[in-house]
């Protein structure tokens, strides 16, 4: 996933991708060496405020113009929203979710003026807000042992599959709708809301046909693994000495 030519993602919402494998190499690093993490993410942050791009895609998107994008800015954040919750605390909890609300807001309005697209920088409005409500959220969820809804909850847990999975599925839907006449029958709105529907059905379908069940095997085989090791290794250490 290191993106060294212009090659597109399968998945056109996948690139993203290109930028989380970046901050899986970060995070090997701090498993490493936490004061190498931190002097080297200090030094990526800015260097990326200094001479990185606003613009996703510029020269086609590859790894330079990946590794200084302002998009990193957005994975900062969310490692800015974890590090407040665990060293914060809950002191800015309310005040955090009142101003993370009010700058998504913001957000959506310039989005619907058409500012995102002409001031890229308003994209980082918006990563600002939601790290504030997850850092506000959470600490809440702390302090006053408030509990999103199981709705929220689930949807949060199968959002990667209906990231990645959405646009095909939204094509999908539109060509059946087209196909028998849907939006003739019941309106356009009806119709948009009938997909947004359809579309969540799917992916949640998807998550519990794929995503939950690789996830599941993946860490049986990885504490099999983990518990192999240990043991080899007891073993080893109590082999006396020839």
């Amino acid at each position: 996933m290191i993106h060294w030519t212009d090659a597109k993602a399968p998945l056109s919402v996948a690139w993203t991708l290109f930028f989380e494998v970046q901050f899986y190499l970060l995070f090997a690093v701090a498993i490493a060496s936490k004061r190498a993490a931190v002097l080297g993410l200090t030094a990526w942050l800015i260097v990326i405020l200094t001479f990185g791009s606003a613009e996703y895609g510029d020269a086609k998107g590859l790894l330079l113009v990946d590794l200084f994008s302002w998009y990193n800015l957005n994975f900062l954040l969310g490692i800015a929203a974890a590090v407040g919750v665990a060293r914060l605390r809950d002191r800015f909890a309310r005040t955090s979710v009142i101003a993370g609300i009010a700058f998504v807001v913001v957000f959506l309005l310039s989005w619907r003026e058409g500012l995102y697209d002409v001031y890229s920088q308003v994209r980082l409005i918006g990563g600002v807000g939601f790290a504030l409500v997850v850092y506000g959220g959470v600490s809440l969820e702390r302090s006053t042992g408030w509990s999103a809804p199981r709705m929220l909850v689930f949807l949060g847990d199968a959002s990667y599959t209906i990231y990645l999975a959405h646009l095909p599925l939204a094509s999908l839907y539109m060509m059946v709708a087209s196909r028998f006449g849907v939006i003739e029958r019941i309106g356009v709105t009806a119709t948009f809301a009938l997909g947004c529907l359809s579309v969540l059905a799917l992916c949640s379908g998807l998550y519990f046909a794929v995503e939950r069940p690789v996830i599941s095997w993946s860490r049986r085989w990885i504490s099999q693994h983990l518990s192999s090791s240990s043991q080899v290794g007891a073993g080893a250490a109590v082999q006396p000495p020839i």
